[in-house]
């Protein structure tokens, strides 16, 4: 009798390469791993963006993400596009009452938080929804950065 013995996380990325032929098909498959990691469902789950050098910015969501649009999400003056451009992870704990960005449109989808960072050499950005204000506290947020 074979064990069920649950893959790690890396073991998934490396399958997903694998089986994925473009990047963008990698990129969706990532975040659909970081969100069944973190028990986001629809409406919530996660995206990933990269920069990329001479090419345009690639960003990817997980299925059933019913979030921002790209150009919102890692837009200028967006929580993605600050943390693509160097600066701190973002949390935010009611994107309906957030001041600081409201342009992003994940509250119009029926979101309530949100955490915005950085992947390696800030050269990417991992967003994750959830339809839940306030899930994203600390330890929320260390599972998150652990993917």
């Amino acid at each position: 009798m074979a064990e069920n013995v649950r893959q790690t996380v890396y073991e998934e990325l490396l399958d997903a390469l694998l089986l994925e032929p473009e990047l963008e098909g990698f990129l969706a498959a990532a975040a659909e791993i970081s969100a069944q990691r973190l028990g986001l469902a629809a409406p919530g789950g996660c995206s990933i963006a990269v920069e990329r050098i001479r090419r345009p910015r690639l960003s990817a969501p997980s299925l059933g993400l019913s979030g921002p649009a790209p150009d919102l999400e890692y837009g200028a003056g967006s929580p993605g596009d600050t943390v693509l451009g160097g600066g701190p992870g973002v949390v935010i704990r009611d994107l309906a009452a957030d001041q600081q960005w409201p342009g992003t449109g994940a509250a119009a989808a029926g979101l309530r938080s949100a955490v915005v960072l950085p992947l390696h050499g800030n050269r990417g950005a991992l967003s994750c929804y959830s339809d839940r204000p306030g899930l994203f506290d600390e330890r929320e947020t260390q599972r998150a950065k652990e993917l």
